[in-house]
């Protein structure tokens, strides 16, 4: 009897003390629109462009940021997330770029319902990842389609690769944000060549 209250006497502090560890705080990251100059030749009766949800590889459809260790494994960040949907912060920077570049009555952003869209453009994620050498890179597919179908612009296979400021996760959100600017601009300007 007095061997298990001396194991409970123990066991009672180890717990308390268990429970008072000090935990590693979970940190969030969220992708920031980048500013960009407008286009000097966009045609004035380019049509408006609907930006549909972008689709994301599965391995990425989670809250933990997601890093490159080699072609064939990754790292699953544990305390270190994404502050809402990745596919959704991808597309709101997408979409403000391309307001940006073509002017914000040009396009429509996923959700939006306002105006009416006589363009699409489907954009597919293939990879979306820092590495450990601090660069990111960004592999996407993207397609912009008429009401008719008829596709007017695509680009298959397209990588951007940006150099993170360090091997932080703040600095590789800061990274893939530039690396969505940059296709942004590039969907804005092959959008106005098809337009013409």
């Amino acid at each position: 009897m007095h061997a298990a209250r001396f194991f409970l006497l123990c066991l009672c502090p180890a717990l308390l003390l268990g429970g008072c560890a000090t935990r590693v705080p979970v940190r969030n990251y969220t992708l920031a629109s980048v500013m960009c100059q407008p286009l000097e030749d966009v045609p004035a009766s380019l049509p408006v462009l609907q930006v549909a949800p972008v689709v994301l590889p599965d391995y990425l459809q989670r809250g933990s940021i997601v890093t490159r260790l080699d072609a064939n494994r990754v790292k699953i960040a544990s305390n270190d997330q994404w502050a809402g949907d990745l596919a959704d912060g991808i597309s709101r920077v997408l979409a403000n770029t391309l307001g940006d570049c073509l002017g914000a009555t040009k396009v429509v952003r996923p959700g939006e319902r306002a105006r009416v869209a006589t363009a699409m453009l489907d954009t597919s994620v293939n990879r979306c990842e820092p590495w450990p050498d601090g660069r990111v890179e960004l592999v996407v597919n993207w397609v912009i389609h008429a009401a008719n179908g008829t596709v007017l612009a695509s680009q298959s296979n397209k990588t951007y690769r940006v150099r993170a400021t360090d091997l932080s996760y703040d600095a590789y959100a800061q990274a893939i944000s530039k690396a969505v600017t940059a296709l942004g601009q590039d969907i804005a300007v092959a959008y106005c060549a098809a337009s013409r």
